[in-house]
């Protein structure tokens, strides 16, 4: 899946249990908070995130961003799909959030760690 990252993007601290991701960084550098450490991911870049470790996002630079989305197993697009539909009644609605990321294996930790 391709993501188009706003330059302000963030995704705060989280994990995954059963699945996968790897990115594969187009556009701009991504932050990749990884496991305690914070990486810069320039073009060309493929970062793996296994199952069970933890990690944040974060553009930097200023710039807006592009990369594709791998998910292991597949459907975890269907996450951003229900998402796309929804309002800020419904984001701000804590349980039906916290359904949505048991239902997709979103585990979250926390905010986005500060770079040290």
């Amino acid at each position: 899946m391709e993501d188009n990252l706003k330059r302000e993007f963030s995704l705060g601290l989280h994990l995954h249990r059963q699945h996968a991701e790897t990115f594969y960084i187009l556009e701009g550098n991504t932050g990749f908070y990884i496991d305690g450490d914070w990486i810069t991911a320039p073009p060309g870049t493929t970062v793996h995130i296994p199952p069970g470790v933890p990690h944040a996002l974060a553009q930097s630079g200023g710039q807006a961003g592009k990369l594709l989305m791998i998910f292991q197993p597949a459907g975890f697009d269907q996450y951003l799909a229900e998402l796309a539909k929804l309002n800020e009644r419904d984001f701000a609605d804590k349980q039906r959030m916290q359904d949505l990321d048991l239902k997709y294996d979103i585990v979250n930790l926390g905010g986005v760690p500060p770079r040290q």
